[in-house]
């Protein structure tokens, strides 16, 4: 899907997913987000999947016509041994690649996968005051201070190489959410030629664990329940939605048959590209596992809301908010077919 020559890059068919390799449990950021998703908790063990275990599970999903899209992600890719390899081999066969990183750590590792075959890159930008952007890292003290700068000089360098620019934030409560925040954002990305990427915060159950020294909102109370405490950071998109649709030139607007998310990109009158994304709770409503689980009247992802979403351990994590459901990919040379039926994926070996 295309606007303006810029791919909608979730979703590329109906039928199918981007394969999100999550390839490395280390992240050099100890980010201060209420996000706390599995993927981004520092909770796992070293693990490194192999190249070859991670390009075999991505044919075996091209075979079955399940992706085509490989999107490389965290916890930070760029501290993944065989980064650049890995980009090659998937280049052989992969549509597209793109990279989601903080972008922090050495810039030549990111400009060797532009080189090397990725045409996308994603940056989080959290907010455009140093200090807030400092203090949202996590990062050492004497670090904080030039985080931003460091990340400001990697987008100077990357606007001279033919890659597409993708910046997300994702709102909270009075910490980014403000008119001229918005403003300067959309402003920023524009001036780099990137999209413009705003997200809910999304509901995770482990929200209370890890909050402890990430306070963002003085109403904060820590012995509240999980459910309060994402209620007093999140903010809705939802009239920020509106107004961007009131006023875009074109839009296109993309759903499949396998996500419950809807995902709308629009060009506005200034040239700004903006994209935001929908729930659509009543296509979670079809699926058994959600209608009985004890996390639906907060979820607004259902399963794959990502793509396939596999972990260092081979696993892919159908639920965001569920670690008891996933599919294993392990030993991939065993596996003779993956297919999927009536909503299931199964794995034949």
């Amino acid at each position: 899907m295309r606007l303006n020559n810029l791919e909608l890059t979730h979703f590329s068919s109906e039928t199918k997913l981007p394969m999100r390799f999550y390839l490395t449990n280390h992240c050099n950021y100890r980010c201060r987000t209420p996000l706390s998703t599995e993927f981004c908790d520092h909770q796992y063990t070293d693990a490194y999947p192999s190249i070859n275990d991670l390009t075999l599970i991505f044919k075996l999903f091209q075979k079955t016509n399940l992706t085509e899209i490989a999107k490389i992600s965290g916890r930070e890719p760029t501290l993944y041994p065989d980064l650049i390899p890995l980009v090659k081999e998937l280049n052989k066969t992969a549509n597209k690649i793109t990279l989601s990183t903080n972008g922090y750590l050495n810039h030549e590792v990111i400009f060797k996968a532009i080189k090397s075959g990725v045409s996308l890159i994603t940056l989080p930008i959290p907010s455009l005051d140093p200090k807030k952007y400092g203090f949202f890292t996590g990062l050492p003290e004497k670090l904080k201070e030039s985080a931003l700068k460091n990340i400001l000089e990697l987008i100077n360098q990357l606007t001279e190489y033919n890659v597409e620019l993708h910046f997300i934030r994702i709102l909270i409560k009075d910490f980014n959410d403000s008119s001229k925040d918005m403003k300067d954002f959309i402003s920023f990305s524009k001036k780099n030629k990137a999209i413009t990427k705003i997200f809910d915060l999304n509901y995770h159950h482990r929200l209370n664990i890890l909050i402890s020294d990430n306070i963002f909102s003085e109403n904060l109370v820590l012995q509240d329940s999980i459910e309060n405490i994402w209620q007093k950071l999140y903010v809705s998109t939802t009239n920020w939605k509106k107004k961007f649709l009131s006023e875009a030139v074109k839009k296109i607007e993309f759903s499949n048959k396998i996500s419950c998310r809807k995902v709308i990109l629009m060009s506005m009158k200034n040239g700004a590209k903006i994209l935001m994304d929908e729930f659509l709770p009543e296509k979670k409503k079809e699926i058994t596992f959600c209608n009985n689980c004890m996390h639906f009247d907060y979820c607004r992802e259902g399963p794959f809301s990502n793509g396939w979403e596999l972990r260092p351990d081979l696993l892919i994590q159908a639920c965001p908010l569920r670690e008891d459901i996933t599919i294993n990919l392990k030993q991939p040379e065993n596996i003779r077919n993956i297919k999927k039926t009536n909503g299931d994926i199964i794995v034949e070996r």
